[in-house]
């Protein structure tokens, strides 16, 4: 798509982007063109980019003198809450969430 980046980011581009990328999704669905909650960029995709991210930052947790409990706590936490997601993920619309 022709363009340059934006400068800045305001309300109404995001808007904006936001309303095209619905509208796209919306399309897709009309044509039977497949995009599910399960598309690769999905959270729960074949390709998880949160899940790869999460497994970084815990490694790089370990190698730093970060308090260890905390880190488990707070990874328990987060472990739970994204399983309670993944169990509603496919009853959400299949446009950008």
């Amino acid at each position: 798509m022709p363009g340059k980046e934006a400068d800045c980011l305001d309300p109404g581009l995001i808007r904006q982007a936001g309303e095209w990328l619905g509208a796209m999704h919306r399309l897709s669905a009309e044509d039977a063109i497949p995009f599910t909650s399960f598309s690769p960029w999905s959270m729960f995709g074949p390709t998880d980019d949160l899940a790869e991210d999460v497994c970084t930052l815990q490694k790089a947790v370990q190698a730093s003198e970060a308090n260890q409990s905390l880190w488990q706590e707070i990874y328990a936490l987060y472990e739970k809450k994204r399983a309670f997601l993944e169990i509603l993920w496919p009853d959400f619309p299949a446009e950008a969430v």
